[in-house]
């Protein structure tokens, strides 16, 4: 029996779904304990026979590319391919997730690392999945302690890359501070997500804010209780700011 002790909320705007409601979830595994699990057919089946037809899977960057700059290992890209194609050959989205926090062996992109080597990951993948429109590219899995203007700066290249080669793909954009709804407009760590992530380039105009929320007290997930509070009060700040921005 799965406990749910938290919850956690990926709002995004989903285009072309065929679902009356657009419903996913995480299927985690490959970007914990080594890398050696991954979801097979029988979880896509199951998911999907729930009525999920979004499914995100997240990655371990450095498992996928263990040399920056150099193709992606061929086993683990194996396994990528078989979920992603299981999955949209079902008739379910997929996100795909590099789950690195905006680093590579704890090197910050854009600034301990060169943000090329984010642009030839996400070449290589864009490369891969482009004539898959159910694939969705989620550039990365919560940003965080860092410059968001430096964010802004790598995400933009990387989506710049993206485009170079021809794919028209969503693509969800997440921002500083683990990209959470309630501190979207806050200073805490620095430039505000609200400020500064206007700046996000798309030629192609297809891109989604991608924003994460748990619903425990202290909004980090960590509690087996959620907030007696509604957890639209979590959010509000957050649909104000795309309402005032015609987002």
């Amino acid at each position: 029996m799965i406990k749910i002790a938290t919850i956690f909320a990926l709002f995004i705007l989903i285009q072309h779904s065929q679902c009356i409601i657009p419903a996913g979830t995480n299927v985690a595994g490959p970007e914990f304990d080594g890398g050696s699990y991954w979801p097979g057919i029988s979880d896509v089946n199951y998911f999907t026979s729930k009525g999920l037809c979004i499914l995100r899977i997240p990655f371990k960057w450095e498992r996928l590319q263990p040399n920056l700059m150099q193709n992606f290992e061929q086993n683990y890209l194996n396994e990528l391919n078989k979920f992603v194609n299981a999955a949209t050959s079902n008739g379910a989205q997929v996100i795909i997730d590099p789950h690195n926090y905006a680093r590579y062996n704890g090197k910050i992109i854009g600034s301990e690392l060169s943000v090329n080597n984010f642009n030839d990951l996400w070449t290589r993948l864009a490369n891969l999945y482009k004539n898959n429109s159910r694939v969705i590219f989620g550039l990365m899995n919560e940003p965080n302690t860092m410059s968001t203007s430096v964010w802004l700066s790598s995400a933009n290249s990387a989506i710049n890359a993206i485009r170079n080669t021809g794919a028209t793909n969503l693509i969800l954009v997440p921002g500083n501070a683990w990209t959470g709804a309630h501190s979207w407009l806050q200073n805490w760590y620095g430039e505000p997500n609200g400020n500064i992530m206007k700046g996000i380039v798309d030629r192609m105009n297809n891109f989604a804010f991608e924003v994460h929320q748990y619903f425990d007290g202290d909004k980090s997930g960590r509690s087996e209780s959620c907030a007696t509070q509604k957890g639209s009060d979590y959010l509000v700040e957050f649909t104000n700011w795309c309402k005032a921005n015609k987002i």
